[in-house]
């Protein structure tokens, strides 16, 4: 089973790595494509109901959990792409909970057979990250 490991790095990144047993072009379209991100991003209690990723730069990216609360929204856009290896993308979560918008770099190298992914995300500040 592949486990995903997270740290702080420097003053305003958290660094996620996991391993996927597929290769990276499988991998980037299950991190770029709605009918994929429909099947994975959400819960049972917080289903993932819109989901918008136009995957080139200056690209559109919405999505929309809804629970018994009411709705989180993610909205942003696709600032570099490179198929298979790398996202590059602003994040602003509606209500705010990061402190503003994100910067998300997702990069999808080979590892063996399949595939090393790292996400980096970074925040305005060290008080948004902690």
């Amino acid at each position: 089973m592949p486990h995903l490991r997270m740290h702080p790095e420097g003053a305003r990144d958290l660094v996620f790595r996991r391993h996927f047993d597929a290769p990276p072009a499988r991998v980037f379209a299950r991190f770029t494509e709605p009918h994929w991100l429909r099947k994975w991003l959400g819960t049972a209690e917080a289903p993932l109901v819109e989901t918008v990723f136009e995957a080139w730069p200056g690209g559109r990216i919405r999505q929309v959990w809804q629970d018994a609360d009411g709705t989180l929204t993610m909205t942003g856009e696709v600032r570099e792409i490179a198929r298979p290896h790398l996202v590059r993308h602003t994040e602003r979560f509606e209500p705010d909970w990061t402190g503003g918008a994100t910067e998300v770099t997702t990069r999808f190298d080979p590892e063996g057979p399949g595939t090393l992914m790292t996400l980096r995300i970074t925040y305005a500040d060290r008080d948004a990250r902690d």
